[in-house]
């Protein structure tokens, strides 16, 4: 009698969740935005995953930068139940605490109520625990846990698939070497980086339930595109001053001769002490946010001073008001997977991260178009970072392009 033999595991890959033909609403806030409007974006990778294996899906990106779970609750009719889609990816919750606006408790309701209405119209709900706030650090932010432990159990109850990408950060956090400035999969704490849009992607993937073997296919197809890594950076500029309330009459009266409102003469000079700050320091390359705004401070108040003397006769107890200013200068281009593979091994032979070599390179690309004008103080943001925006690129590039085969 033959022996018998053991039976043999199927090779038949199990359905995916989510089929070809279907239409699919991403709805999330700035992580989830970018994760359609960057090129290497999350949302984007999972499209292009899907693609690989024959499964096309119409992708509706709902992400809205600064959302939090009372905003999707409010917008859910207009961005996704109007859509008449067959499935629905939440990500929420990063805002929710970030801004401090939303206990659990008012979490846990809005979500609730934007679950079983998508259910109520028939819509499958898949969701996204949200990504840890500045990473590492542990801060009042790491409550966040608490919002992502409670949608673990409210997908259990419901028998909702999840993606716990909280879960998948902390995970790969682990297998990285510390890093101070807390940027291993952002690039601001927050907001994904490339490794950052590829562990979303991955366990957004695994949870519709592409298996190992799939996944190194689509590896293979992320690698292959020439834009499958966005490389962004972005620094917001702020400075303040205190000054007595004579002294803001003045700067009030010098702006209506410029037929400036206050706010726009102020940034003004706080563009003329950025310029003066960025071209006094030279390199920038190993300058940080907080450096950067500790450097433009200082010549932002002493040109106050000199628009607007102290008045004669004040004292230290006079009351004093505060004028301010701010603006954002940024940046962002594309490159391959691989490239940026080659960026990070640049970065460690120089004993630094990605994300601040490629920070460094922002600020010298963003001092070096300011260099370009003696009088910068009608210029906009915008414009400024227009003009470095080929600079940065062409330095991304320059510096992949250093990545030999023997850099480790």
């Amino acid at each position: 009698m033959a022996a018998e033999t053991a039976p043999q595991p199927s090779t038949t890959p199990v359905p995916l969740l989510i089929a070809d033909g279907q239409r699919v609403v991403f709805l999330g806030d700035s992580i989830t935005g970018a994760g359609w409007s960057e090129p290497g974006g999350y949302v984007r990778l999972v499209v292009s995953g899907l693609g690989t294996l024959g499964v096309k899906i119409t992708p509706l990106p709902a992400g809205v930068g600064g959302n939090t779970s009372d905003d999707m609750l409010k917008r859910l009719d207009k961005d996704v139940l109007s859509k008449r889609p067959d499935w629905m990816l939440l990500s929420c919750g990063v805002n929710d605490v970030w801004s401090r606006k939303i206990d659990l408790e008012t979490f846990k309701s809005n979500i609730t109520a934007i679950v079983d209405q998508a259910h109520a119209a028939g819509i499958h709900v898949m969701l996204l625990t949200p990504t840890p706030i500045y990473e590492t650090v542990q801060s009042e932010f790491s409550r966040l846990a608490d919002y992502a432990a409670w949608m673990i159990r409210f997908a259990e109850e419901r028998k909702i698939p999840l993606a716990d990408e909280h879960a998948a950060f902390q995970a790969y956090f682990k297998t990285q070497p510390p890093d101070k400035t807390h940027r291993i999969l952002t690039m601001d704490g927050v907001h994904a980086n490339p490794d950052g849009q590829q562990v979303l992607a991955r366990c957004v993937l695994a949870t519709i339930g592409v298996t190992e073997a799939q996944s190194a296919k689509i590896t293979e197809t992320w690698a292959a595109a020439p834009d499958g890594a966005t490389i962004s950076a972005h620094i917001n500029i702020y400075a303040s001053a205190p000054v007595v309330q004579a002294q803001k009459d003045m700067l009030e009266h010098l702006a209506q001769q410029h037929r400036q409102e206050l706010p726009i003469f102020l940034r003004g000079v706080l563009m003329a002490a950025t310029r003066d700050a960025m071209v006094a320091q030279g390199d920038l390359a190993t300058v940080d946010d907080d450096g950067i705004r500790r450097m433009i401070t200082p010549i932002f108040r002493q040109k106050i001073a000199l628009l607007a003397p102290v008045v004669q006769g004040a004292t230290v107890a006079t009351p004093t008001v505060e004028v301010a200013a701010k603006f954002q200068f940024r940046a962002m281009t594309t490159v391959s997977i691989p490239q940026y593979e080659r960026l990070k091994k640049v970065a460690r032979a120089r004993q630094s991260t990605s994300e601040q070599v490629v920070l460094g390179i922002f600020l010298n690309s963003v001092r070096d178009a300011l260099k370009t004008y003696e009088d910068v103080r009608d210029m906009h943001e915008d414009h400024i970072s227009a003009k470095g925006a080929p600079l940065f690129k062409e330095a991304i590039n320059g510096l992949i392009a250093q990545a030999l085969p023997s850099l480790p």
